[in-house]
């Protein structure tokens, strides 16, 4: 009706953990405006969650080290 309020709640599906990062990394346009109309609290929840796993992973995957331990060489 109009002039009435209504509390609209979008639910935005966790993408599965065991895929591999770049699939991880490929929403689509309208998942990322889906997660940009949640609540900052609830995308705060979120990118923690996310920064969380990041750290994990980053902690038990040490190949990223090689990189930073040698010389930059330009060819």
């Amino acid at each position: 009706m109009v002039g009435q309020t209504v509390e609209v709640i979008i639910l935005v599906p966790e993408v599965p953990s065991n895929l591999p990062v770049d699939e991880e990394q490929n929403l689509t346009l309208e998942q990322r405006l889906d997660f940009l109309k949640l609540p900052i609290a609830e995308r705060r929840q979120i990118l923690e969650s996310q920064a969380e796993e990041m750290i994990t992973h980053y902690q038990q995957e040490t190949d990223w080290k090689e990189l930073m331990a040698g010389d930059i060489v330009d060819y």
